[in-house]
């Protein structure tokens, strides 16, 4: 059985996103890391990258992003020369409301309307961001991270969703045109071969 959250139709809405924000809507992968700066940032179709450096240590990192205006945050970070890729997906979420993952949750990710097997493979961890609140994201390290790089660039389209207590919940839904392009500019900043097969280091 799909449930489809009754807030997903309005979030979608540009303009009561704005309204949302301003009553305290966190946009997640758009907060400010203080100990970062970017370098360089460029967008194709829906997708954009910024280059950043890490203010202490030097260290480049590309981040690729989709999402905003009432969805969650799809993003890919790739550090120089390839070193340290994830994927990462981040659900909208209200301050002091809970977080919309549980630890025990299951993400699937459907591409072009087929259940790719790597959903399952998302680590689902916890965290406190820079406001104090307790925050949950899914994300995939560097072995997983070019099979759904080859998903994305072969997909039109994705749609994430979570699975809990046998039932799925449709999360978000996304148009995934420009990523290629924007994939491509990535490995030109940072360093490495688009079609590398990422391991951990």
């Amino acid at each position: 059985m799909i449930r489809l959250p009754k807030l997903l139709p309005l979030l979608s809405l540009p303009l009561l996103s704005l309204g949302l924000l301003s009553l305290g809507l966190i946009s997640p992968g758009q907060t400010a890391q203080a100990d970062s700066r970017t370098l360089d940032e460029w967008a194709h179709g829906v997708w954009s990258v910024a280059l950043q450096q890490d203010a202490t240590h030097g260290n480049r990192v590309c981040h690729l992003s989709n999402g905003g205006d009432g969805r969650g945050n799809l993003a890919i970070s790739v550090g120089d020369g390839g070193g340290d890729a994830t994927f990462s997906y981040t659900p909208v979420w209200f301050r002091g409301m809970a977080a919309p993952l549980t630890l025990d949750d299951t993400i699937a990710l459907i591409f072009d309307g087929q259940a790719s097997p790597i959903g399952p493979e998302m680590e689902i961890t916890e965290y406190t961001n820079e406001w104090g609140d307790a925050v949950v994201d899914a994300a995939l390290s560097n072995m997983f991270v070019a099979e759904t790089v080859d998903l994305l660039r072969a997909s039109n389209s994705l749609i994430v969703g979570v699975k809990r207590d046998g039932e799925m919940t449709i999360y978000d839904s996304y148009m995934l045109n420009g990523f290629t392009a924007t994939w491509l500019k990535a490995a030109e900043w940072c360093g490495f071969d688009p079609a590398k097969r990422f391991v951990t280091l």
